[in-house]
């Protein structure tokens, strides 16, 4: 599963950097009215570790960091949902 994700290879290494174990996680949370968010469609992306290029065309949202309106406390996890992808 985690090959199939669309990061570039240096993010998908089951080795971090430091040389700790390097685990993703989906997290299923919803997210309050008045969240700064941006939306839009995912542009290209080269992958300089092995040259290809991702072809992008997919939703993304992104949070807007900094906004008074991006904080924690106006998102609701589902604790339930978290699951490691291997």
């Amino acid at each position: 599963m985690r090959q199939r994700l669309a990061v570039t290879e240096s993010f998908k290494s089951n080795i971090a950097k430091d040389g700790s174990l390097n685990k993703f996680y989906v997290v299923e949370f919803e997210v309050q009215a008045g969240v700064g968010i941006r939306e839009g469609i995912a542009g290209t992306m080269h992958d300089g570790k092995t040259g290809k290029v991702m072809p992008g065309g997919v939703k993304q949202i992104n949070f807007v960091k900094e906004n008074p309106y991006t904080h924690p406390d106006k998102s609701i996890i589902d604790f339930d949902s978290i699951k490691e992808i291997k």
